[in-house]
């Protein structure tokens, strides 16, 4: 039988994982050779982005990518581009991403 306590503990864990991480699967070959099409990704979310960190954003038309963040522009939005520069639709084709777009940080993808 599971403890009143341990049922707590349980909740909190989840809570902090729930806040803290998101799970995201990359989709399509744009930050190819780094990230692949499918490969599945732990975003690290209340973390400031530095240019060159691969971040997780919602681009302009409303969809998640994973990108690099190349640089920021003078009205504080990001600019993002895909290491596959041939094969990736960002900024450089729909424009800057404001930062109330911005999920996390790409940290781990096995």
């Amino acid at each position: 039988m599971i403890s009143n306590k341990r049922i707590v503990v349980y909740f909190f864990v989840l809570l902090i994982a729930v806040w803290f991480f998101k799970i995201t699967i990359n989709d399509g070959n744009s930050m190819a050779p780094t990230l692949f099409s499918g490969q599945v990704c732990l975003v690290v979310k209340c973390v400031e982005p530095l240019p060159g960190d691969i971040v997780y954003a919602y681009d302009n038309e409303g969809v998640g990518v994973c990108k690099r963040l190349a640089w920021y522009t003078k009205n504080g939005e990001m600019f993002l581009i895909g290491d596959n520069a041939k094969n990736s639709l960002d900024s450089r084709h729909l424009g800057p991403v404001p930062m109330s777009a911005y999920i996390g940080k790409v940290a781990f993808c096995p």
